[in-house]
């Protein structure tokens, strides 16, 4: 990754969504300002699948209660 960088081009979005999902899922917040990204649009459907997975799994624990 640290190649693609250094020549300029843009690092794959899987790499980058993945990267993003890490950073979201451990962070504390629940807002988040992402500059610069997305850049293309595969960047950008990228990134939507992302945020409609974690807006799911987020939904789906807030309305599901288990036992143990």
């Amino acid at each position: 990754m640290l190649n693609t960088i250094k020549e300029g081009r843009i690092v794959p979005s899987e790499v980058t969504v993945r990267l993003i999902q890490q950073e979201m899922e451990s962070s504390d917040s629940n807002k988040f300002l992402i500059d610069g990204f997305p850049r293309t649009e595969e960047n950008r459907i990228a990134f939507e699948q992302l945020v409609s997975f974690l807006s799911f799994f987020h939904n789906f624990h807030e309305r599901c209660s288990f036992s143990s």
